[in-house]
């Protein structure tokens, strides 16, 4: 509790206590722990971000238990542990800004852009590809090509070339003219 809330000891936690419980705490989060007092729940646990003693932000799921004597509920002892998730929120929260820039970028981009996961399925599909090819990233997203452009020799071609690649690791370049819409393309 001391290092989670940025005291220097217990007796500077005790003494700023008050700092720690301020009005800055999400009326959410307190009308949610209300309620569920209300509906006579003795243990919950909800996530919470709020401010250290040394004006830092933490961010921790806490545990509400009610111990119950005699049938019912003893508000005198009420336990609370808080299991500081800060690094996971912080490490989420990057990975949410390189995500969005990696999809900016790649929609910047003004060639047909894909990525395919090992089983030869579209997880990305860029603007220019739907530009270019007429189809929808969400009708081209979980599919393989083989359901997008169909049977050919040209799509086993091509799906041997990409089968290599994911086994040697070693990236490639080829052309290939495929039809769309009655008119062919060269990729």
């Amino acid at each position: 509790a001391v290092e989670m809330n940025g005291a220097h000891n217990k007796a500077h936690l005790l003494e700023s206590f008050h700092q720690l419980v301020r009005d800055e705490t999400p009326p959410g989060v307190m009308m949610d722990e209300l309620d569920l007092l209300w509906k006579g729940k003795t243990s919950f646990e909800f996530e919470m971000t709020s401010r250290k003693l040394d004006d830092t932000l933490t961010t921790g799921i806490l545990h509400v238990y009610i111990p119950v004597n005699n049938g019912k509920p003893d508000y005198g002892r009420v336990i609370i542990a808080s299991t500081d998730i800060s690094e996971r929120v912080n490490t989420e929260r990057a990975l949410q800004a390189s995500e969005t820039h990696y999809r900016e970028l790649a929609d910047s981009i003004t060639d047909v852009f894909f990525e395919m996961d090992n089983n030869l399925h579209y997880i990305y599909w860029n603007k220019a590809s739907e530009i270019l090819t007429g189809i929808m990233a969400e009708d081209a997203i979980g599919k393989s090509m083989r359901e997008i452009f169909g049977e050919s020799e040209e799509q086993t071609r091509i799906e041997k070339i990409y089968e290599d690649v994911l086994r040697s690791q070693q990236s490639k370049t080829f052309e290939t003219t495929l039809t769309l819409e009655n008119r062919q393309h060269i990729f």
